[in-house]
C-alpha cells in the first residue's frame, strides 16, 4: 500500500499577459505604502533637515526591502492583491528585492514613473528590469520565497550607510540648513515691509532693530558659528548706518549733509548683498531695508 503523498502546491505560471491591467492598483498600493513611509521624492520640496532626510529614506527602502522580501508584498500592494515575483511567477528572491530596493532612492519618483511607462507591457521599474521582477497577481497559494542571510544583511547595510552618511555630512547640511532658514527669514522680513511700509524715520530705525533680532534669533548648529557672526555682521554694518543717517534726518540735516549720510548705507547694503547672493541667500541679497 502506498503511502499517502503530500498535496503538491500550485505550479507557478508565469503572468505573460499586458501587466499595465494592474497599474490603478499598483498606484493605490503605494499610496497606501505612503502612508506608512512617505513619499522620498518629496524631500528636496518640502526642504527637511538633512538628519531628518536620511531616517526617511533609510526607514523607507528598509519597509520595502522586508516587506518584499518576507512576504513579497508591502501592506498596500496585500491590500490590493498584487505582489512582487520572479518574472517567471516565482516567489521573488531577497536578491532580486534589494536591486529593485536599492534603486528606489532615484526612482521614486518621476524617474520612476518614466521608465515604468518606457517598459510597455511589461510594466517594470528600473529595479525591475535589474532584478527580473515584476509585480502582478500571484499564482494561487505560491509559497514565500526561502529564508536568505540578506534579510539581515541588507537591513544592516542600510543603518551602517545612514549612520555613516549622518556622521559625514551632517556638518555641512547643517550649515546649509542654517542658510536656508536665514534666507526665509528674510523672505518673510521683506514681505511684512512690503504689506505694511515704514512711515517715518524712527519706524525705519525699529524695523531695522526688529529685523536684525530676527536673524539673530535662527537657531544655529555649532558648524555655522562664525557664518552666522559674519552675517549678523554685515546685517549689523545696514543698521548703524541706517540710524546714522536717521540722526541727520531728526537734526535737520542740509540736503547735501543728507545725501552724504546716506551713501554709507547704500554701500553697506551692497557689502551685505554681494556676499549674501556668494553664500547663495537670495531672499537676504534682493531686499533692502527701508
Amino acid at each position: 500500500m502506498e503511502a499517502p503523498q503530500a498535496e503538491a502546491l500550485p505550479k507557478a505560471t508565469p503572468p505573460r499577459d499586458d501587466l499595465s491591467k494592474y497599474d490603478s492598483r499598483r498606484a493605490i498600493a503605494r499610496a497606501v505604502d505612503g502612508v506608512f513611509v512617505g513619499a522620498p521624492f518629496l524631500i528636496p520640496i518640502l526642504g527637511l533637515g538633512f538628519k531628518l532626510s536620511v531616517a526617511i529614506v533609510a526607514v523607507s527602502l528598509l519597509y520595502f526591502f522586508l516587506c518584499e522580501a518576507l512576504w513579497g508584498q508591502t501592506l498596500g500592494k496585500r491590500l490590493l492583491g498584487v505582489r512582487v515575483l520572479m518574472r517567471d511567477g516565482r516567489p521573488a528572491t531577497a536578491k532580486a528585492v534589494s536591486l529593485r530596493t536599492l534603486t528606489r532612492i532615484v526612482e521614486d519618483g518621476p524617474i520612476g514613473l518614466a521608465v515604468f511607462l518606457a517598459s510597455g507591457k511589461r510594466r517594470g521599474r528600473f529595479g525591475d528590469l535589474l532584478g527580473d521582477t515584476i509585480v502582478a497577481r500571484p499564482a494561487p497559494g505560491l509559497p514565500r520565497a526561502g529564508f536568505s542571510p540578506l534579510v539581515i544583511a541588507f537591513p544592516a547595510g542600510i543603518a551602517v550607510a545612514a549612520a555613516a552618511l549622518v556622521l559625514g555630512l551632517s556638518g555641512h547640511f547643517a550649515r546649509q540648513d542654517y542658510l536656508h532658514a536665514v534666507d526665509k527669514t528674510c523672505a518673510r522680513n521683506a514681505a511684512a515691509a512690503i504689506a505694511s511700509p515704514a512711515h517715518g524715520i524712527d519706524d525705519i530705525v525699529a524695523r531695522t532693530a526688529a529685523e536684525h533680532r530676527k536673524l539673530a534669533a535662527v537657531k544655529t548648529p555649532g558648524s555655522a558659528r562664525k557664518l552666522r557672526a559674519e552675517i549678523l555682521a554685515l546685517d549689523a554694518q545696514v543698521d548703524r548706518a541706517v540710524v546714522a543717517a536717521g540722526a541727520h534726518v531728526k537734526a535737520g540735516a542740509s540736503g547735501d549733509a543728507m545725501r552724504a549720510a546716506v551713501k554709507p548705507v547704500a554701500a553697506a547694503r551692497q557689502r551685505a548683498a554681494v556676499r549674501y547672493a556668494q553664500l547663495g541667500l537670495r531672499s537676504c541679497a534682493g531686499y533692502g531695508k527701508a
